[in-house]
């Protein structure tokens, strides 16, 4: 039976032919009484393994070893804080080269977007303070007021009926139809006869039309705004200030 040299003082005179008797002579050593002493034995100690010496295979760990715990310790530390991590949002060239924008020809129906024109026409009445549908008031709005221009720029035109009515490229006037998408730059315009057509906005005046109400004789309301003025998505005008500019020319 060997023992850690650190022990040697501690097992001296100590029997180590039986582990019955080794305890009791640890247990000797203390300031039980002999009472106490038969109890611990009966109770503790009997039939159970006394470990003198902590229980290992003594081989010393190579620096392989030690290299590989290192690195299988990094790779779990890099997993946990790739889990607490934010998807990192899609750029826009990975959009477009995964497609999920694109839609199928079956799509580019006219008659699919009504009702979303319908949502955008009820939307524009609240924005421009028109009176709901049944009102018995007169639907009156000054779009040439400085607040109503204002709104009509921040506005949202998902679902607009639009028109091009001036554009630096002379293929693009008249294109009109329902907008279903708009970006930085351009609308993406539903027509009723070529499917989706993206208009840029740039060099081009648009026009757009809201039916005041239902039903009645009342004119539609029609506004024109220049593209140069929409250089921005829906959702960035609506925080914006926007200034006075000159005449845009169309001729460059």
């Amino acid at each position: 039976m060997t023992h850690d040299p650190l022990l040697a003082p501690l097992m001296e005179g100590l029997p180590v032919a039986d582990g019955r008797d080794l305890a009791r002579a640890l247990l000797e050593r203390t300031a039980l009484s002999e009472e106490r002493i038969e109890e611990q034995l009966a109770t503790k100690i009997e039939h159970k393994s006394l470990l003198l010496h902590p229980a290992g295979t003594g081989r010393k760990e190579t620096p392989e070893a030690r290299a590989d715990t290192r690195r299988i310790k990094a790779l779990k530390e890099r997993r946990r804080l790739e889990g607490k991590r934010k998807p990192r949002p899609l750029s826009s060239r990975e959009r477009k080269a995964s497609g999920w924008g694109n839609v199928c020809a079956r799509g580019q129906n006219y008659d699919i977007y009504k009702g979303l024109h319908d949502l955008w026409t009820v939307y524009m009445r609240q924005v421009l303070g028109l009176p709901i549908e049944g009102s018995s008031s007169s639907p009156t709005v000054a779009l040439g007021t400085p607040a109503t221009m204002d709104k009509l720029l921040k506005a949202d035109y998902h679902g607009a009926v639009v028109r091009v009515v001036k554009s630096s490229c002379p293929s693009l006037v008249f294109i009109g139809g329902i907008i279903v998408k708009e970006t930085r730059h351009t609308f993406v315009i539903c027509t009723k006869s070529k499917g989706f057509r993206t208009v840029p906005k740039e060099s081009a005046v648009f026009e757009f039309e809201l039916l005041v109400s239902e039903g009645t004789t009342h004119p539609p309301l029609i506004w024109e705004i220049y593209g140069e003025f929409f250089g921005h998505r829906s959702a960035d005008r609506v925080g914006r200030k926007f200034k006075g500019r000159g005449t845009i020319d169309f001729g460059r």
